[in-house]
């Protein structure tokens, strides 16, 4: 029993220092494409090494697209990048970057639709039929697997089994199992008819499996994983592999046979390891942690749960990290390009208004000429001149809408690039609260498990951590829900009342610590504010104030609010520990910093003040000095709105 914890965590390990060989790889790599003259054929071999590190090593295969994408995008080369989106719309399809395989898969549409590429059409639908499913967006998978099975059946296309593959299981995650089985052995019909040089035939074995596994028909379903591992080294991929060994490990559970679940559930690990393939590694950790649940094997069950977790948290950070800055460089990328379009069709305009200036100074030339020579030619030379003028201003306002379109278009897409960007955010945020909220709910429970009583310390460390998680992630909302606020929850605001109210909830610290709090109330009348932001500035700055106060001498702490020519003036002033600007000024404002380090805290609340404070088109000065105090001073406009 203890061997196989050991085990577990000697895995976890050897993943951590499988990195190094991978930058020495890339390195090796790099230096072989820079040697090859045309960047085209740069991007071209690049495409071709991540398909062929695609099925070995996907970290790699993401970086060499990634590169090939952005060469493709420099060079304008079309081909190249409808290669690369193709090649990274996959990887980040199986590392679950779904955001962004999806933004890759719908320029590889783009690309395809211009040229006119039924196939390439044909495989984009299928890929996003494919996304649509593994996000659980069934019946939206469902339209463009059946659009791209209907082209894909038309024009004869060779991954038509793929296409049928993606549909029937499709229709399992639907719940119809008959049509399922159709298209599934349809299928592996045409995949033996007109066998691909892939890992199709596996992939549509494993779905079968799959199939007959919800239905728990067991021996039908064991029957078909086995089908798959029986099948030549060349028609099963790593990735085919743990499926199967993972289909074949929840049906033993199934039928009880603890032993047979855990052997194969081992085996997935060990392919997962060797190849890099980490949602199949935390799979195979759920269903290991389950299978020693069920047995009672309470140690080994937890041992393996603490590898999931740190496991999970792993895969996280490093694949939405990843996924955030892919994202970011995809923006810069497209921005760049459409900077460098604009700037080139500026330089033509420039070009071309010169050239045209030079024609008509030559015309007034010979028009001067001719006026000297021959009077009576001076009708003709003036209708000449007028007619070349009436044509350059035309031109130039042809050009000029042009130019005009063009800046709307560039800042179109910007905005679409910012608001892609601002809505993963949101998205990544928000949706962590629920399995955050789970797993809270999961070690509350286990907590009050007889059978734990002897874990009681790793409990409440873990419930803990859980905890410190949650308020990230609330501290994470807090920030965004900045960003995105309304000007619609503006209203009339009395600052003082106000203030009193934040200073009735701490009333009993202030009792406590017999502090001194004064105010100094010259507004003549309310401000139309957001309230919820201005109470949330004066909650933190008070907080701080009783949280970095210092232990020589009681609090004192004096706030004064003034009516100035263009809005209103808050004044702050604690005589705490101070702070050393001189040195904190870059960081001050920073989310997540913090100044003394002896204190409690999360070193978000100055952060979240400074914002709060712009988002109601203030600003925010600071004057401290160590052991002294501080004084912040904060300006908000007036708002003209008229009282109900």
């Amino acid at each position: 029993m203890r061997t196989r914890v050991v085990v577990i965590f000697l895995f976890w390990t050897s993943v951590v220092f499988a990195q190094s060989d991978k930058e020495q790889r890339l390195e090796a790599i790099n230096e072989m494409v820079q040697s090859l003259p045309d960047p085209q054929q740069q991007a071209d071999t690049l495409i071709q090494l991540a398909n062929d590190f695609y099925n070995t090593d996907l970290g790699i295969a993401h970086d060499l697209g990634q590169r090939a994408l952005q060469i493709a995008l420099e060079e304008e080369y079309l081909l190249g990048e409808q290669g690369a989106h193709d090649i990274l719309k996959r990887i980040n399809r199986r590392l679950g970057n779904l955001d962004l395989a999806l933004d890759h898969t719908l320029k590889s549409l783009q690309l395809a639709e211009q040229f006119k590429d039924s196939a390439s059409i044909s495989n984009s639908y299928m890929t996003l039929g494919n996304l649509y499913s593994t996000m659980g967006s069934v019946e939206e998978a469902h339209g463009y697997l059946l659009q791209s099975y209907a082209l894909g059946k038309m024009i004869g296309v060779k991954n038509l089994s793929s296409i049928t593959n993606f549909l029937g299981r499709n229709y399992v995650y639907k719940g119809d199992f008959n049509s399922a089985i159709y298209y599934l052995e349809e299928a592996l019909r045409l995949e033996k008819t007109q066998p691909q040089e892939d890992y199709t035939l596996s992939y549509i074995y494993n779905n079968l499996g799959e199939a007959y596994l919800i239905e728990k028909r067991y021996s039908e379903s064991i029957m078909y994983y086995d089908s798959s591992l029986a099948l030549p080294e060349d028609k099963k991929s790593p990735l085919g592999y743990c499926f199967s060994y993972l289909g074949l490990a929840k049906n033993y559970q199934a039928l009880k046979q603890y032993d047979m679940a855990v052997q194969y559930v081992e085996k997935c690990m060990d392919i997962s390891k060797a190849f890099g393939l980490r949602p199949q590694t935390l799979d195979a950790l759920a269903i290991l942690y389950s299978l020693y649940e069920e047995t009672g094997r309470i140690k080994e069950a937890l041992a393996t749960y603490k590898v999931y977790n740190a496991y999970g948290d792993s895969l996280l950070s490093d694949e939405k990290i990843k996924a955030i800055e892919n994202l970011s460089i995809s923006y810069q990328t497209d921005k760049f390009k459409a900077e460098a379009e604009f700037l080139k069709r500026e330089q033509e305009f420039a070009e071309k208004r010169t050239n045209m200036f030079l024609v008509f100074s030559g015309v007034l030339l010979l028009s001067l000429l001719a006026l000297v020579l021959v009077l009576w030619r001076s009708t003709y030379q003036r209708k000449k001149s007028n007619a070349l003028l009436k044509h350059f201003n035309e031109e130039l306002m042809r050009k000029v809408e042009e130019r005009t379109e063009n800046l709307s278009t560039v800042n179109a897409e910007l905005l679409h690039q910012n608001n892609q960007l601002q809505q993963f955010s949101y998205i990544a945020s928000h949706n962590l609260r629920s399995p955050v909220a789970r797993i809270l709910g999961l070690i509350n429970i286990l907590m009050h498990d007889q059978r734990l009583k002897g874990y009681h310390e790793e409990m409440n460390l873990l419930h803990k951590s859980g905890q410190e998680l949650d308020e990230s992630i609330r501290d994470l909302n807090s920030m965004i829900d900045i960003k995105i606020s309304e000007s619609k929850n503006l209203e009339w605001v009395s600052v003082a009342e106000l203030f009193n109210k934040v200073q009735n909830q701490f009333s009993d610290t202030l009792e406590e610590i017999k502090a001194q709090v004064s105010i100094i109330d010259e507004l003549k009348s309310p401000i139309y504010t957001k309230r919820a932001f201005l109470e949330s500035i004066l909650n933190n700055l008070l907080s701080n104030a009783i949280k970095y106060r210092s232990a020589d001498r009681l609090l004192h702490i004096s706030i004064s609010l003034k009516t100035l020519s263009n809005g209103i003036l808050i004044r702050f002033v604690d005589n705490g520990l101070g702070m050393e600007l001189e040195k904190l000024k870059e960081k001050l404002f920073n989310p997540y910093q913090r100044f003394h380090p002896h204190i409690e805290g999360k070193g978000i609340g100055l952060y979240l003040v400074k914002s709060q404070v712009e988002s109601l088109q203030g600003t925010i000065q600071v004057d401290s000095t160590p052991n002294e105090g501080t004084v912040f001073e904060i300006t908000l406009p007036s708002i003209k709105e008229k009282k109900a």
